[in-house]
């Protein structure tokens, strides 16, 4: 039950936030009917998948659910722009913030923030030594993650990784990328998020 009210509070502040990122930032529009139909059903997929790790005696799904729906919609954002919008990341942390306050988080708040740190001070020294491996949207999403899994966000940044280094080998391949081109990363956090 709180899994389905979780998917419908998402699925207003994802109509109302991609409605709100439209105005503010034209360059960053999609049109609301495809974007909120490719949200819809995504995120109803991610409702089923959660019900069905809750079925197999998974952890604590109803935490990490909302940052399931938070990648998701950040990965539509990423593959048709390759930017982030920032309100989305605002908006997480305001949750993160409230659960904190309501004592409802797993993971222990120290841990949260001892890893944010660690994971900032990495992405910060590679962006400073190579800026196209990764960009400062990228890292505020990966402080986000840190916040909410604790350590468990080295396991979905290793998956991830693996998942775009096997998805790039594929491209390359059969040369559907040259090795200049660039990958949105944000999708393949969502499949290492879903298997941590």
């Amino acid at each position: 039950m709180k899994f389905i009210i979780v998917w419908l509070l998402t699925m207003i502040l994802v109509a109302g936030l991609s409605y709100w990122v439209g105005r503010r930032e034209p360059e960053l529009y999609m049109k609301p009917k495809t974007y909120n139909v490719i949200a819809f059903v995504g995120a109803l997929g991610l409702l089923l998948f959660a019900c069905y790790k809750v079925s197999i005696g998974g952890y604590d799904v109803s935490w990490y659910f909302g940052l399931w729906i938070y990648l998701f919609i950040l990965s539509i954002y990423d593959l048709k722009f390759r930017e982030l919008p920032d309100c989305w990341h605002i908006v997480l942390l305001l949750f993160y913030g409230i659960a904190w306050l309501g004592g409802w988080q797993p993971i222990a708040l120290v841990e949260s923030l001892i890893t944010a740190f660690v994971v900032g001070s990495l992405s910060a020294l590679v962006f400073l030594i190579r800026r196209d491996a990764i960009g400062l949207g990228d890292i505020k999403l990966l402080l986000v993650c840190s916040l909410y899994m604790g350590t468990f966000v080295g396991g979905m940044v290793i998956r991830g990784m693996f998942a775009a280094f096997v998805c790039s080998l594929g491209l390359l391949l059969f040369k559907k990328v040259t090795p200049k081109s660039g990958l949105p990363f944000v999708p393949f956090l969502l499949f290492g998020a879903l298997w941590i």
